[in-house]
């Protein structure tokens, strides 16, 4: 059995840097990486609104390349508040 997948949680306490070499997460491990309890990750399942998962025998289980996968989707750019706002154009502009 893979190490992130031992059954006394060891991984879970583990340091991220070391997590994200492995190739699937547990909801606890998600959590770490993300700052997020996992409960919230059980709700984001149930409505379905979170990263694609694996249900393995009663364990829930998400690939990195769904969570890198999830991330990429959010991954948002910021712009200058001035660029995003356009001065209106008056008649005479022209």
């Amino acid at each position: 059995m893979p190490s992130a997948l031992k059954e006394d949680n060891s991984v879970d306490k583990a340091p991220i840097s070391l997590i994200r070499h492995v190739q699937h997460l547990n909801q606890v491990q998600l959590g770490r990486r993300w700052s997020l309890s996992p409960r919230t990750l059980e709700r984001w399942r149930f409505h379905g609104t979170g990263p694609r998962y694996l249900k393995v025998g009663g364990r829930v289980l998400y690939r990195m390349t769904d969570i890198e996968a999830f991330e990429a989707l959010r991954r948002c750019t910021a712009s200058p508040i001035h660029s995003a706002q356009k001065e209106p154009r008056h008649a005479h502009d022209d």
